[in-house]
């Protein structure tokens, strides 16, 4: 019988797939390069990548942050077209919010 330890992310018992998650290998190895100003080319080419792709998650979450923005503005909205007390409902939200924790 094979028994494992590990941290339990849901309470109760769960049936399922067991997955292993293994850390990759991040050694870093020293080497001699021949031509230094290649090397440094390549790094601020790296950098750039690395910065326009930030510049496009950073966007990306933007724009999903917005969208749920308009999402509760709008639903808020109806309700007070409604006649729906939106203090009372921000209260009862907030109430809601703090028990879940």
């Amino acid at each position: 019988m094979i028994l494992m330890q590990g941290k339990g992310v849901s309470k109760g018992v769960i049936k399922g797939k067991l997955y292993f998650f293994q850390r990759p290998d991040t050694t870093v190895a020293m080497r001699q390069v021949e031509d230094v100003e290649a090397e440094k080319q390549r790094l601020a080419q790296a950098q750039e990548t690395t910065v326009q792709q930030l510049n496009i998650l950073a966007e990306k979450a933007r724009e999903d942050a917005l969208a749920h923005i308009n999402t509760a503005s709008t639903a808020l909205a109806e309700l007070n077209e409604k006649g729906f007390d939106t203090d009372n409902f921000k209260y009862l939200l907030d109430f809601l919010i703090k028990r879940m924790k």
